[in-house]
């Protein structure tokens, strides 16, 4: 959660938009986050023509899987007309493709998982969403095809009133290594280099002696 904090607080400074939909590609599966601030004066209160109104869709518990076997954790506050919502939900990587959010709000979802590649193609946003909103993606492994518009802070960025098709694609053969890991690890192999040199010359005064 510190992660998409800072991410948001980047955003907000950049843009001045506070609405992400963040996923987290794991090891262990996909992890989503998705934050909100909407001014409900700007959206009707029923779904219309157009798609999905996400007021209503807000206002009831939301599934998390077209099955409506699981719900999403939600978090909605009111104040002045503004409503704060935050969401989670966790998917495994079978189950992601019955994504409720995913198939409502895309006319075109292809989602390809085997035990080699995650491929994630949409397209067609069509709930009723007046804002900007921000699409977030982190993976823990090696991404090998992107279309995203920016990449901050591990994050492939793309925003939907400037795009209309996301694609991502990982390999689950490869674990993609940060910056941050990579000077951990230089910094562990270095403090054992000076120890042993250390060592190496603390025995040598001490035969020489």
């Amino acid at each position: 959660m510190k992660k998409i904090g800072l991410l948001i607080i980047s955003i907000l400074l950049l843009t001045g938009c506070s609405n992400i939909y963040e996923l987290n590609i794991t090891k262990d599966g996909i992890n989503e986050n998705i934050e909100l601030e909407l001014d409900e004066n700007i959206y009707e209160e029923e779904s219309d023509s157009e798609g999905p109104n996400i007021i209503s869709e807000l206002k009831n518990n939301i599934p998390l899987l077209n099955d409506n076997s699981r719900y999403y954790t939600k978090n909605i506050n009111v104040d002045n007309n503004i409503i704060y919502a935050r969401l989670k939900g966790s998917y495994s990587y079978n189950e992601f493709k019955n994504s409720y959010l995913i198939n409502r709000c895309f006319e075109n979802v292809f989602i390809d998982n085997n035990d080699e590649y995650l491929y994630i193609s949409l397209s067609g946003f069509n709930c009723v969403f007046n804002q900007d909103i921000y699409i977030a993606i982190s993976s823990e492994y090696d991404v090998t095809k992107e279309n995203a518009l920016d990449y901050q802070d591990g994050y492939y960025l793309w925003n939907l009133k400037n795009i209309d098709n996301i694609e991502f694609s990982i390999s689950k053969n490869e674990i993609e290594v940060s910056n941050n890991t990579f000077i951990t690890v230089l910094r562990v192999v270095l403090i054992a280099l000076f120890v042993v040199s250390g060592v190496t010359i603390f025995i040598i005064k001490k035969n020489n002696d």
